[in-house]
């Protein structure tokens, strides 16, 4: 019974491939510039399995039939895993990883040691390997159990979000000026030499992740105020391929792909800010204004009347294509926003 049991132990890697397919997850690991889609996810987890089971050196000793059966199919499990945890905690993932690589070859020196102390003969030497892939098993299965549990009931395969923190807004940013109603827009362009500072290219490439969505956090409340309009909240996350940024008027708020954060230039990312920005600007007047007041069926209020068109019958680039995606009313606006924008910033940076 034992026996049967710890052989259909392999549902358990097949299961983690088949959560994949039904709820894809990402991987984002910023120290080591690892930023993985779903799709590009569901490969890895796919690949990591197949070639653990069928093509692993420690199959052959620990597929037997007894625990150690089950130890071995729940590694690629537990290597995915790790990967997840390591997004939250890098460095305490890292040493666990090197604790069991320098465990691994201490065993091995240990074992071979030994053996070399007797005469060789092929049993004793398959004895010896069969101690090693045992023990190599159980201690990959052993170290790496308590970060695996984590992924999984406290961070549920999740990739980290990245959010604007108050006390690191506060290391910053020490500008605490109080503009004047009345004040023209280019006097709101020069005082904010501190955030043009950071959006340097050279000062850019050295903050962090954190920083940076921070960064970004100021310019989206600096572009909102520019178009007197409340401003959103912006976080960073691996929100699908080839989505740069995104705006959720339902939730009003604006999301930065992690990745885009990370390598764009910041010119990209300051256009990609300023595009979201408008769009939530266009909401706001589309959402707000009185669509029963009878002026806004004159001309003056013709682009307003095709944007709240637009909003009703939205078309992504996924389903319609590119071309009908970003010639949309509020694509359109939206982008020609973002180009003079961020060449008015640039101006300020430079």
């Amino acid at each position: 019974m034992k026996q049967i049991i710890y052989k259909s132990s392999i549902i358990i890697p097949l299961a983690m491939i088949f959560y994949s397919f039904i709820e894809p997850f990402a991987f984002c690991v910023p120290e080591i510039g690892l930023y993985m889609e779903t799709w590009s996810s569901i490969v890895l987890v796919v690949m990591v399995t197949v070639v653990w089971l069928c093509c692993s050196p420690f199959r052959r000793g620990t597929c037997n039939g007894t625990i150690t059966e089950m130890l071995f199919n729940i590694v690629p499990v537990e290597f995915v895993l790790m990967l997840v945890f390591a997004q939250w905690h890098f460095i305490i993932a890292l040493l666990i990883t090197l604790t069991v690589v320098v465990g691994e070859i201490a065993l091995f020196c240990v074992l071979k040691k030994d053996e070399q102390k007797h005469i060789f003969s092929r049993k004793r030497h398959r004895r010896y390997q069969f101690v090693f892939r045992r023990c190599s098993v159980l201690g990959m299965a052993v170290f790496c159990a308590i970060p695996c549990l984590l992924s999984i009931f406290v961070y549920g395969f999740e990739s980290p979000t990245y959010k604007a923190t108050e006390e690191l807004w506060n290391q910053l940013f020490s500008e605490t000026e109080v503009v004047a109603e009345g004040d023209k827009p280019d006097n709101l362009y020069e005082k904010k030499s501190e955030l043009w500072g950071y959006l340097n290219e050279k000062n850019w490439s050295r903050l962090s992740i954190q920083e940076r969505i921070t960064v970004t956090q100021e310019l989206v409340d600096f572009e909102s105020n520019i178009l007197g309009i409340p401003t959103v909240p912006v976080a960073s996350a691996m929100i699908g391929t080839a989505t740069l940024g995104a705006y959720d008027n339902e939730s009003n708020e604006m999301w930065i792909n992690t990745e885009h954060l990370a390598n764009a230039s910041v010119e990209e990312v300051i256009q990609t800010v300023c595009h979201e920005v408008y769009h939530s600007n266009q909401y706001y007047l589309v959402s707000t204004l009185d669509w029963d007041n009878p002026a806004l069926n004159t001309a003056y209020f013709k682009e307003l009347r095709d944007w709240m068109s637009n909003q009703d019958s939205y078309k992504s680039a996924w389903e319609y294509g590119f071309g009908i995606y970003e010639n949309q009313p509020l694509e359109v606006a939206a982008r020609q926003y973002a180009e003079e924008e961020t060449q008015r910033i640039l101006s300020y940076i430079n």
